[in-house]
C-alpha cells in the first residue's frame, strides 16, 4: 500500500522559536542549511525520524520478488521560516543528528533482567533536525508517472565538452540514403572527428531492493539496464535514445555506463545512487557518418547500415545493424517490470 506520513499523536513542536536559539539557519551557495529542533513522543521518535526524512520503498504486484508496479516515496519535509509559514526552495529535512530524551518519570526495573539494573523512562525526546539544500527536484507520487522517475531526484552532476576523434567499422557498411541507392562502403580506417557533451546524472535515494549484487535473480530493471542474455534481453547500456526525450532528438544520445554506489540512510536502510554517463553528439547523431563525395552522391552525414543497407528512421533501426543499437534509453529511470 502507498506510503503514509506517521501520525504522530504529540507535536512535533518546534523548541526554540520564542527566545531565538532555533532555528539556526545558513545561506550560502551550494550549501544552504538549517538547524531545529523539535519535542515529540519518547515512544514516537523513531517515527518522527520518518515524518520529517521521509522514506522509499518499491511497490509490487504481490510480495517481494514479483513485478514492480512503481517507486514509492514520502518526500522529507521542507523547512519553512518560522514568521511566515512559507517553504524554503529546495531546503528539505536530510537528517536528524541529535536526540535527546526528555522530561523523565522514574525508573522501571522491570525493562532488563536483574543482572543489567534499572532505566530511566522519559515521556517526550527532542529531535535536532537537519535541513540543507538539494539539488535535484522533491515531487509526490501523485504527480509522476511510475516511468517518469526522471523527473525528481536526479540531477546533474557534472558536464564536460570534448571532440573525440572516431574511427568507424568498415566492411559491409555502407552509406545509405532515404528512397535513393546507397553510396558506397565506408572505407577502412575512415575517421571522423565530433564534439561531445557528456552529462553524468546522479539518480538519488533508491530502495536496496532495486539492484540485487551477485545474484542469479536479478531485478527486471537489472535486466533491462545490463541485459541478461539468459532470457534474451539486450542491455541498455550502449544504446542511443530511438525518440526525442528532453531536448535531445532522436538518435543524439547515447548510455554510456551506469554506475552503482551504495549508501546507507536513516530511514531506508541499505540504498543506491546510480551515476548515469550519457554522451550528446548533437552535429549528427550517433548512427551517422560523414560522405566524402566524389563521383557519386553529395557530401555530408549519411546513415551508415549493415546489410541489406537499408534506410531506417531512427526509432526501427533493427538491433546489430547501424552503428548503434537504438532504444527507450530514459527507462534506465524506470524501475517498474
Amino acid at each position: 500500500m502507498p506510503i503514509t506520513r506517521p501520525t504522530l499523536t504529540y507535536g512535533p513542536v518546534e523548541l526554540g522559536v520564542g527566545d531565538g536559539s532555533s532555528p539556526r539557519e545558513v545561506f550560502a551557495p551550494d550549501q544552504s542549511t538549517v538547524s531545529a529542533q523539535f519535542k515529540v513522543k519518547h515512544e514516537e521518535r523513531f517515527d518522527a525520524v520518518v515524518w520529517f526524512l521521509g522514506y522509499a520503498q518499491l511497490a509490487y504486484s504481490g510480495g517481494p520478488g514479483t513485478t514492480v508496479t512503481r517507486l514509492e516515496r514520502l518526500t522529507p519535509k521542507p523547512h519553512h521560516d518560522s514568521a511566515t509559514g512559507t517553504a524554503l526552495s529546495d531546503v528539505y529535512a536530510t537528517s536528524v543528528p541529535d536526540v535527546r530524551h526528555h522530561q523523565a518519570t522514574g525508573r522501571n526495573s522491570t525493562l532488563y533482567g536483574s543482572n543489567e539494573g534499572s532505566r530511566t523512562e522519559f515521556t517526550k525526546s527532542i529531535l535536532t533536525v537537519g535541513y540543507e539544500h538539494v539539488p535535484f527536484e522533491v515531487a509526490e507520487d501523485g504527480v509522476v508517472d511510475a516511468d517518469e522517475e526522471w523527473r525528481r531526484y536526479l540531477w546533474v552532476k557534472d558536464v564536460q565538452n570534448t571532440t573525440e576523434t572516431l574511427t568507424l567499422p568498415a566492411g559491409s557498411r555502407k552509406y545509405v540514403r532515404d528512397s535513393l541507392p546507397s553510396l558506397g562502403s565506408v572505407p577502412y580506417g575512415k575517421v571522423v572527428q565530433i564534439p561531445i557533451t557528456r552529462y553524468l546524472l546522479s539518480w538519488e535515494l533508491l530502495p536496496g531492493d532495486l539492484y540485487r549484487v551477485g545474484t542469479t535473480t536479478p531485478t527486471a530493471w537489472q535486466k533491462r539496464v545490463w541485459g541478461w542474455p539468459t532470457d534474451g534481453i539486450k542491455p541498455l547500456i550502449g544504446r542511443v535514445n530511438s525518440h526525442d526525450w528532453l531536448t535531445f532528438k532522436a538518435g543524439t544520445l547515447l548510455l554510456e555506463g551506469v554506475k552503482p554506489i551504495q549508501k546507507r540512510h536513516p530511514t531506508i536502510g541499505l540504498a543506491w545512487t546510480f551515476e548515469v554517463m550519457l554522451a550528446h553528439n548533437p552535429v549528427a547523431g550517433w548512427l551517422n557518418a560523414y560522405y566524402h563525395a566524389t563521383t557519386t552522391g553529395t557530401s555530408g552525414w549519411y546513415f551508415v547500415a549493415s546489410y541489406p543497407h537499408t534506410w531506417y528512421d531512427v526509432p526501427d533501426v533493427p538491433d546489430d545493424y547501424g552503428l548503434y543499437n537504438v532504444g527507450r534509453i530514459e527507462r534506465v529511470f524506470d524501475p517498474t517490470g
